[in-house]
C-alpha cells in the first residue's frame, strides 16, 4: 500500500468500516428477534454480538487512536459467532433432509435460505473486514530499523 492509504484514507477506511459494522448488527439482531420462538442458546450469543458490533463502532468513530484495535475485535469476533450460526444452520438443513426426508424438504429450503442470507454479513464481512485491516495496519505502521548496507542505523550516524 501506498503512503497516501497510510496518512488520509486509513482514517476513512476505519469510519467506513465502523459504519459497516452497523449493518451486520441491525440484520442478526432484527433477525433474532423477529424469530417467533426464543431460545437462549441463539439469543445469548447474538446479542452480546450486537452489543460488541455497535460498541466497538462507537469506539472506532470516537477514538482514532483505538480504532484499528476495536474493528480488529470486532472482526474476529462476528467471525467467530458467525462460523458457529453457519455451522448449527448447515446441521440442522442436513438433520432436516436426512431425517425426515420428502416432509423436511420445505424446512431445508429454509434453512437453504437462511444460510444464504446470514453467511454474507457473518461470514464473508467480517473475513474481508480483517483482510482490510490487516493491510492498514501494516501501511500505519512505522519502518522498522533495518540496517542499512550491512550497519545499523545508529552506527551510520555516529561514523558521519
Amino acid at each position: 500500500m501506498t503512503s497516501s492509504i497510510a496518512s488520509g484514507s486509513a482514517r476513512r477506511w476505519e469510519i467506513g468500516l465502523a459504519l459497516g459494522n452497523l449493518l451486520p448488527a441491525a440484520v442478526l439482531g432484527g433477525g433474532c428477534y423477529m424469530l417467533p420462538l426464543r431460545w437462549w442458546g441463539l439469543d445469548v450469543p447474538v446479542c452480546l454480538m450486537v452489543a460488541a458490533l455497535v460498541v466497538t463502532s462507537l469506539i472506532a468513530l470516537g477514538r482514532p487512536a483505538l480504532a484499528l484495535r476495536a474493528l480488529q475485535i470486532a472482526a474476529s469476533a462476528l467471525l467467530a459467532v458467525g462460523a458457529s450460526l453457519l455451522a448449527a444452520f448447515v446441521l440442522c438443513l442436513a438433520f432436516l433432509s436426512g431425517v425426515h426426508g420428502a416432509f423436511g424438504n420445505l424446512g431445508a429450503v429454509l434453512m437453504t435460505l437462511v444460510v444464504l442470507l446470514v453467511a454474507p454479513y457473518s461470514v464473508l464481512y467480517p473475513a474481508c473486514e480483517l483482510v482490510i485491516l490487516h493491510r492498514l495496519r501494516r501501511a500505519t505502521e512505522p519502518a522498522p530499523n533495518v540496517p542499512v548496507n550491512g550497519t545499523p542505523l545508529g552506527a551510520e550516524a555516529e561514523q558521519a
